[in-house]
């Protein structure tokens, strides 16, 4: 047999590139995203009255109790945060999806109904 590829071959060297350059360019920054907009969903959460040094189990356990929602609606970009107060589900906050700017940072807003105040948060480099 001969050492030539054909053209739909690749050798490991090659194989483990690919790999490592999908890992860097594609999940990495897709990993970093979502760290950092769960860390909003944390702030919106935790200021509810959730202890989120606990583990996930005892977050959802305690953001049942205290009546809290997370949703996302169809067609619309974020988690909308909710309060269950009398049986009707009111919003308590917004967080955006991820906004990607021309510099490779992105950031993410948070809208606090209850305060009406827009906070942006981020400016986190994912490239």
């Amino acid at each position: 047999m001969s050492d030539q590829k054909t053209r739909y071959e690749i050798s490991a060297d090659e194989l483990n590139n690919r790999m490592e350059r999908q890992a860097r360019f594609h999940e990495e920054p897709i990993q970093r995203a979502v760290a950092v907009l769960e860390a909003g969903l944390e702030k919106v959460i935790a200021s509810l009255g959730v202890d989120m040094t606990k583990g996930d189990e005892s977050i959802r356990l305690q953001q049942e109790l205290l009546g809290i929602e997370n949703r996302t609606l169809e067609g619309y970009p974020g988690v909308f945060v909710l309060v269950n107060k009398s049986g009707e589900p009111a919003p308590y906050a917004w967080i955006s999806d991820a906004i990607l700017r021309s510099d490779g940072t992105y950031h993410y807003e948070i809208h606090w109904f209850q305060k009406d105040k827009l906070e942006v948060m981020g400016g986190i480099k994912i490239l």
